[in-house]
């Protein structure tokens, strides 16, 4: 294989490339993690023309993968269990093919004719996260675990080489700062209280699909996103207006959560693909040093509904992840906030 392994959010995204038909090796079939970065030359591919499966393409990540690819010039492809979900995505001229993660044959189906796949999809549910129940935990395993290894497992079968993971930065179990890309993740004999089924099966997917990149021969980067905002969510932005709705309301002070925008996180998947030497690395996705109070601040200075007071509760929580490896490889850059919720709004079907 060439290509180490990475984690979403709440999602997982791959990306594949044909094999070159003419056997010559395309530039993303170098070595995978015995070559050092610095021994990388600076090969950049165009992604214009190029088709992109996208699984989980009506989703709330996986909207901004379709639109970043558009704007590359690259033709996504929905793979998704309902093409009408999203009515947007049709009105973009967004092919659509129908799909789920446990169907192996509606996957193969699927990926036909494409040049990559973008795999955007994994379960996460808030209700289920910490349930202990065994038949919970197999749930999580069998979609997010199962799911990744049926993409690949399509992805080989139909020739497809070129893979990017998009896990979460939830699969680390060391949870002492600086958390960086080499920290020990969690494993599937992991139970009791303090851990989480959404953690431990994203955490055994980027296994894997480890395993299975070395097995099948593919290129595989890793992408482990922090917790994710944007236009239309309806975790975190839904918590945010209601809290900042009141006139009066109790806010975080002193807790950072590194959140990034689903655009950023959609550009560092895109510059992975475009640049090989991320073949075989796993980047941590985050913003910076700012917290919950900075970003209420930049919420109202983004134009955003926010309470007239804020009373601090102190939830001290220093950032948690170290990000500069994405940002000394691929040159990607989360956006400055106040930039990023006015656009959010922009966007957002029911801002208020």
């Amino acid at each position: 294989m060439r290509g180490s392994e990475i984690r979403t959010n709440a999602l997982t995204i791959s990306i594949f490339f044909h094999r070159s038909s003419n056997g010559v090796q395309p530039p993303w079939g170098r070595g995978f993690a015995s070559v050092g970065r610095a021994q990388y030359e600076a090969i950049v591919e165009n992604l214009a023309g190029r088709k992109i499966a996208v699984t989980g393409a009506t989703g709330f990540l996986g909207r901004y993968v379709v639109t970043a690819l558009q704007k590359r010039g690259a033709i996504p492809i929905g793979v998704v269990r309902n093409p009408d979900r999203v009515p947007e995505l049709h009105a973009a001229g967004v092919e659509l093919r129908r799909a789920d993660l446990g169907d192996l044959a509606a996957l193969e189906k699927s990926f036909e004719g494409c040049d990559a796949i973008a795999s955007v999809a994994a379960m996460i549910s808030i209700g289920s996260m910490y349930s202990l129940r065994k038949e919970q935990r197999a749930a999580y395993i069998q979609t997010n675990v199962g799911g990744i290894e049926r993409v690949m497992n399509a992805a080989a079968t139909c020739g497809i080489r070129r893979v990017v993971h998009v896990s979460s930065a939830n699969v680390y179990r060391d949870r002492t700062p600086p958390v960086r890309e080499d920290s020990p993740l969690h494993h599937l004999d992991e139970g009791g209280l303090l851990t989480n089924n959404y953690s431990i099966s994203k955490a055994a997917a980027e296994d894997r699909a480890r395993q299975l990149a070395t097995e099948q021969d593919l290129d595989l980067t890793i992408l482990r996103p922090t917790g994710i905002y944007g236009a239309n969510d309806l975790n975190f932005m839904r918590w945010v207006r209601l809290l900042l709705r009141p006139p009066i309301t109790l806010w975080p002070a002193g807790t950072h959560l590194q959140l990034v925008h689903g655009a950023d996180v959609a550009e560092a998947l895109l510059l992975c693909l475009e640049k090989d030497h991320s073949i075989g690395e796993a980047y941590n996705v985050c913003g910076g040093a700012e917290s919950l109070w900075d970003f209420a601040r930049a919420w109202k200075l983004a134009g955003g509904p926010r309470a007239r007071v804020l009373i601090p509760i102190p939830v001290p929580l220093p950032p948690l992840l170290e990000n500069q490896k994405i940002l000394e490889d691929l040159g990607w850059q989360p956006r400055d906030t106040v930039v990023c919720l006015r656009e959010t709004f922009a966007e957002t079907e029911d801002p208020k």
